[in-house]
């Protein structure tokens, strides 16, 4: 992922895309469907720029779309070899009743999207600026939730989850903060919060019912921590070779 361009500005096809994007995901807790249409939103302009009918980027903004494009289809290559290594290993990626399905279609297509945006806002924005968005947008994902649970008949649920929702979108805008201020201990943050993902997942590994929401966290935490911190820490690295 080239993380050195200097920010840019977001295209505004891209803008719309992607705010159609999270709008889905946050309210697919009210109508289910509108899941799919983040993954169709966020590759729309892509598909268009490829086929020619828009011509709205420069050769940069092609070769981020493209860089980005491969990211996604490497983790959905990914996943595909891992499902198939836990099949040889016994385990029904299909059966899990209490795992995300991760390997289906709807969950997949999240996941392949989640990494091409992460990707694309990064090399657009360059790593300090574009993991901080992206953080934030994790923050407002976060909020979406509580539409779904304001349904409940139960106050008590309500409440406590509107809390526990709240708590966590602000988590992720300190992060934002605090990569943009602090780049460094922002990486450090991020690396430890994908081990401790790790962890939190090999414990799960323990129980055969909970395997595949284990190897679910582990995807997730991998493409929201994981990636943002290495880029975060290649940053810091070239800079400091940089100033010698």
């Amino acid at each position: 992922m080239n993380t050195n361009l200097k920010p840019r500005s977001l295209l505004s096809l891209d803008w719309i895309a992607f705010g159609i994007g999270l709008a889905a995901v946050s309210l697919q807790w009210v109508w289910h469907q509108l899941g799919g249409l983040a993954a169709v939103a966020i590759f729309t302009p892509a598909i268009l720029r490829e086929l020619g009918w828009v011509k709205d980027g420069d050769e940069l903004t092609l070769a981020a779309m493209r860089r980005a494009g491969l990211h996604g289809l490497l983790v959905a290559i990914g996943l595909v070899i891992l499902s198939w290594l836990m099949s040889l290993g016994g385990v029904d990626v299909m059966k899990h009743s209490l795992g995300p399905a991760v390997f289906t279609g709807a969950e997949l297509h999240k996941v392949v999207a989640g990494a091409y945006l992460v990707s694309y806002v990064i090399q657009t924005w360059g790593a300090r600026l574009g993991v901080s968005r992206v953080l934030i947008a994790a923050g407002v994902l976060s909020l979406g939730p509580i539409v779904g649970f304001l349904r409940s008949d139960d106050p008590a649920v309500r409440t406590s989850a509107a809390l526990v929702l709240a708590a966590l979108a602000l988590v992720f805008f300190l992060l934002a903060w605090l990569v943009r201020s602090r780049p460094r201990i922002g990486a450090a943050v991020l690396s430890l919060l994908f081990a401790a993902a790790v962890v939190a997942a090999v414990f799960q590994f323990q129980d055969s019912r909970l395997f595949i929401a284990g190897v679910s966290l582990i995807v997730q935490a991998g493409i929201l921590f994981g990636a943002t911190g290495w880029v975060l820490w290649r940053e810091q690295r070239l800079e400091k070779e940089g100033a010698v």
